[in-house]
């Protein structure tokens, strides 16, 4: 059970790290952007989507792996503890 909620906990932080780190790439990106038209940030939109929305998705999707982990090392220890 140890083991299960210490991957848990890795993945929820690299989860975290992930959507932390591509959506700050993606916000400088687009914030870096605003000096020029209007026309040119609407143009690196579709850009900073693929390549940061993509790996934002997948840090969000870690972290409630990571989250669902750790409910059911939450739920088997509520369980032992019944059976006591």
């Amino acid at each position: 059970m140890i083991l299960k909620q210490l991957i848990g906990g890795i993945i929820m932080a690299m989860g975290v790290l992930i959507a932390f780190l591509s959506g700050m790439c993606s916000f400088f990106i687009m914030t870096g952007d605003l000096t020029g038209k209007r026309e040119d940030v609407l143009s690196t939109l579709p850009t900073v989507l693929i390549f940061g929305g993509i790996p934002y998705v997948i840090g969000i999707g870690l972290f409630f792996a990571g989250r669902a982990i750790l409910s059911s090392v939450d739920d088997q220890i509520a369980s032992e503890d019944e059976e006591w």
